[in-house]
């Protein structure tokens, strides 16, 4: 495994070289978080390599990929066993449902849980993706910039 300032190094190599850089970056981001990678070293790996608009729009993007694999994997959950197991669950579940974006964006702001357990219990829930992004972008903007 290669070190952190070797890493950091070739991925500022690779997205000088690789038109494909910036989506590469977003679908690590993705993949990287459902990984249980947490997000905002995802992040900051990614301002390092691309810094400035390129990076901040990266980032966006690979927090909104996110939220979306991890909804889509909680969406293969069942919510009535989930209630039926843990019982916390159940008021989680509720919140989420009764506020929606503002929730998702609590749930960035407070570190609470992993952001990918906010996901997945979002898709759990059946939260609408639309409500689960706008929730993202508000959430992640102050970390972002």
């Amino acid at each position: 495994l290669a070190s952190l300032p070797s890493l950091l190094k070739h991925m500022r190599e690779f997205s000088r070289d690789n038109p494909y850089a910036p989506l590469a970056f977003a679908l690590g981001i993705g993949v990287g978080n459902l990984l249980f990678l947490p997000i905002n070293l995802l992040l900051l790996a990614v301002a390092i390599a691309m810094p400035g608009w390129p990076g901040f729009l990266i980032g966006l993007a690979g927090s909104i990929l996110a939220a979306i694999f991890g909804a889509l994997c909680g969406r293969l959950i069942d919510a009535k066993k989930m209630m039926a197991k843990y019982e916390s669950f159940e008021i989680v579940s509720d919140e989420i449902a009764r506020n929606g974006i503002s929730a998702v964006v609590v749930f960035c702001w407070v570190p609470i849980a992993p952001n990918l357990l906010t996901n997945v219990v979002a898709g759990i829930c059946r939260l609408p993706i639309w409500k689960l992004i706008v929730g993202t972008i508000v959430g992640f903007l102050p970390g972002l910039v």
